[in-house]
């Protein structure tokens, strides 16, 4: 939303709505923050006026006892008051102020939980991803994120008790009965000599705010900077190799590709470098600035105090008070103006960058109608005239597609790369919804269903699946609860009795190392082993077998294949694969070549037929020839 349009009810509107979220991530913070910002300010003005009380028993002729017992008693009250804010800032303060910044990426990722996945595949929601954690809690948040909020509100609160007090501190000293005096000595005493001093003061004061604004805008702009927002993400990729990745270190050495992703690392390193230079330099101008103006301010301070004081005016003790009382007073006033240019004007427009991605809106009709409980599993799937192209792309993935099967039957689905074959599996989980066209369920269209009720019909091995740092049993049930007999069961059905058996804690076996120091590492052939472990623990009518064999050895691929039947059992199985031999165990066979059905039947006819699966089967023939009778016999 551009600043133009950015209007004062919007900016209220997000003030509000960011307070509320603010609350919600760390209940309590913004009310010990006052207390403690209030604690600070007496704390000070409690020093002001102890020090006027003592100069005064000093220059007064008071007794040193009186001048002592004074300074006891300031220090005593200075401790309580001090204790007082240590134990409100120590008390839960860096907790709420950590559980603020994980609550905050929480509510990022489980947005990016409720995304339609079509979006979530979309570069410019990860541009906007990448936008709302700068402004919630990462590197902008300092200076104009959500945390700003707590931040500013704050050092305005601060600021108008330090006004309040300062300002009743210094009343009577500025607005008291002047005595009748003529020249100088009477302009001074005059109303009129403080109406030019707070007007000297208000001018400065606005140049220091508008300079403060200015400054602003320019790390605003920085951090929403679409160019800077891709070196972040750039840079997190990066770093993710040397880190988080770690599996991929057998690459990383084999190769020796260090060298090459550090210089790259470093390449968009020196380029957030020079941004951030470009952005420093321009703020130079408030670095000098700034302190010239509070010079400004305490010369004109003291000039005014030191005549009224040579005039007569003012007591050593009340020039004192004074002199400290107007210059918090001062601070107070200007840190407040910078402040509410901060909160009203630039974190408003800075902390739209959060909503803009989490109000991202949820497309996809989800349905009310819930899927059939059917005893005899009598499900049948029509795909009616489907076609399907990506958002902002004019190519269509899938054309015209009709395609129908029952629960029971065993399809295959072949065809070379892009030929859509992922893609019309997608549509088929309400992953994607079509461009054009439908599919039904038992005659129904499946976006009118509940969108949960129709996800839990599937099971889905895809090609690209993986595994958490959790433990087999909840990898294989997707929860923390289980029943361990069937998941123990689902694993040796899926071909990993040897493995599991020499596991020392069986099941409970935590993958990899991430949390656990015990935990395993795994291969390929066994990451796809266990997410058909888990496809077959959900127990859906219908599953889905992305290249499940990709990275098997030909004996273990020759175990999944004999024992096929067992592992689908009565279920409706759709089988995509590039070996042509592994398909011959299905039902039907179905062909889709550039985003179109070419052929579809069992394998002999299409044999016979010569189109484009004999072309493909004769093009591998050589490679299996020698042991697909022996597979199949």
């Amino acid at each position: 939303m551009s600043e133009e349009k950015f209007t004062a009810k919007k900016k209220i509107e997000n003030l509000k709505r960011g307070f509320k979220l603010c609350n919600e991530l760390a209940p309590t913070f913004i009310y010990r923050d006052c207390f403690s910002a209030m604690a600070k300010t007496v704390i000070s003005y409690t020093g002001i006026y102890f020090s006027g009380v003592i100069v005064s028993m000093i220059t007064g002729g008071g007794s040193l006892e009186n001048a002592l017992k004074t300074a006891v008693i300031y220090v005593l009250l200075n401790i309580i008051l001090g204790t007082a804010q240590v134990l409100i800032t120590i008390s839960k303060y860096e907790q709420l102020e950590t559980g603020f910044t994980q609550k905050a990426k929480m509510l990022i990722s489980e947005k990016c939980t409720e995304l339609d996945f079509v979006k979530i595949e979309d570069p410019e929601t990860h541009r906007m991803k990448q936008q709302a954690e700068n402004f919630l809690y990462g590197a902008g948040s300092r200076w104009n994120g959500m945390g700003r909020i707590l931040y500013d509100f704050r050092i305005i609160f601060e600021s108008a008790v330090t006004i309040i007090i300062g300002f009743a501190m210094c009343f009577e000293a500025l607005f008291l009965t002047p005595e009748k005096a003529e020249g100088f000595a009477g302009f001074l005493q005059s109303k009129w000599a403080v109406l030019i001093l707070f007007l000297i003061y208000g001018l400065l004061v606005f140049a220091v705010t508008r300079i403060s604004a200015w400054t602003g805008k320019v790390w605003s702009a920085h951090f929403s900077d679409k160019s800077y927002n891709q070196i972040q993400r750039v840079q997190s990729f990066y770093s993710g190799f040397f880190g988080r990745r770690y599996q991929r270190g057998k690459d990383i050495r084999i190769y020796d590709q260090s060298e090459m992703l550090l210089n790259e690392w470093e390449r968009f390193n020196l380029k957030e470098i020079e941004y951030g230079g470009k952005m420093v330099r321009k703020m130079h101008l408030t670095d000098t600035f700034h302190p010239g103006v509070m010079l400004l301010i305490d010369i004109v301070t003291y000039a005014f105090v030191i005549a009224r004081a040579l005039t007569g005016q003012y007591t050593p003790a009340e020039t004192v008070v004074f002199v400290m009382s107007i210059t918090s007073l001062l601070n107070g006033v200007m840190t407040l103006l910078n402040y509410k240019v901060d909160i009203f004007d630039l974190v408003p427009l800075n902390i739209q960058h959060i909503f803009d991605f989490l109000d991202i809106p949820d497309e996809k009709y989800k349905g009310t109608i819930p899927t059939e409980k059917r005893d005899d599993n009598e499900y049948e799937f029509e795909f009616r005239h489907v076609y399907f192209k990506y958002p902002n792309s004019e190519n269509y993935v899938l054309r015209d597609i009709n395609l129908k099967w029952r629960i029971g039957e065993k399809m295959a689905l072949v065809g070379r790369n892009g030929s859509g074959k992922s893609t019309l599996i997608k549509l088929l989980c309400r992953l994607y919804d079509p461009t054009e066209g439908e599919i039904t369920l038992n005659g129904i269209d499946i976006k009118k269903y509940n969108y949960d009720e129709y996800m839990a019909l599937f099971s889905v091995v895809f090609q690209d699946s993986k595994l958490f740092s959790f433990s087999i049993a909840e990898n294989v049930a997707a929860d923390t609860e289980y029943d361990t007999a069937l998941v123990e069961n689902c694993v040796r059905r899926a071909g990993l009795s040897e493995r599991l058996d020499n596991m020392p804690e069986g099941i409970k076996t935590c993958l990899y190392k991430d949390f656990d120091e015990k935990g395993i590492e795994i291969s390929g052939g066994e990451v796809q082993k266990l997410c058909l472990a888990r496809a077959i623990y959900k127990g859906s009518p219908f599953i889905v077998l992305d290249e499940p064999t990709a990275a098997l050895d030909p004996v273990s691929e020759h175990d999944i294949y004999t024992k096929f039947n067992s592992i689908v059992g009565t279920r409706t199985a759709i089988y995509i694969s590039h070996r042509l031999s592994s398909c011959r165990f299905c039902d039907d066979i179905t062909v889709l070549d550039s985003g179109r059905i070419a052929e579809r039947g069992s394998h002999e006819r299409l044999i016979s037929e010569g189109g484009v699966y004999a072309g493909m089967w004769q093009a591998q023939a050589e490679y299996y020839k020698d042991t697909a009778g022996e597979l199949f016999a």
